[in-house]
């Protein structure tokens, strides 16, 4: 980035005192690698959500799904929200007056969910999520949170 930015085009300055246009591209190139790790890592935590977490209900036929569950306190507001290759949709259930939804009407806003869902997706093929191609994985130590090294428990 800062050869390209800052050599090439002359758009920034590589670094330096001054004002904040200084900033831009150190701040940018140390920051992209950090939102790569959080993105990779909220994905694959929405993704537990529905393969084994709260979100099973709202599995997908033939799509690959990552999501959020939430709920309020006495099941006033139910919401999820959930993410394909291809599109990102949301539903929340519940009432403008504080009232708790009684246990039959719990579950409507799952099926309904995947009902438009699933519609939507019938003329796309299967497809997962793909890892951007220059993003490195590696093993985690749960303890010192270093490279995990042999006999280690990872993250």
């Amino acid at each position: 980035l800062i050869l390209l930015f800052s050599v090439q085009l002359q758009w920034f300055p590589s670094g330096g005192k001054g004002g904040l246009n200084t900033l831009v591209l150190p701040a940018v190139t140390v920051g992209l690698g950090f939102a790569a790790l959080i993105t990779r890592t909220t994905r694959s935590a929405m993704l537990d959500v529905i393969s084994e977490g709260t979100g099973v209900d709202f599995k997908l036929y033939n799509m690959t799904l990552a999501g959020k569950t939430g709920t309020t306190t006495a099941f006033r507001d139910l919401v999820f929200a959930g993410f394909t290759p291809y599109y990102t949709a949301a539903i929340w259930a519940g009432s403008d007056v504080a009232v708790t939804l009684p246990e039959e009407y719990r579950q409507f806003h799952k099926a309904l969910y995947k009902r438009v869902m699933n519609r939507i997706h019938e003329i796309y093929t299967h497809a997962g999520f793909t890892i951007p191609s220059g993003v490195v994985t590696a093993e985690i130590c749960a303890e010192s949170g270093l490279l995990a090294g042999i006999g280690q428990t990872f993250l």
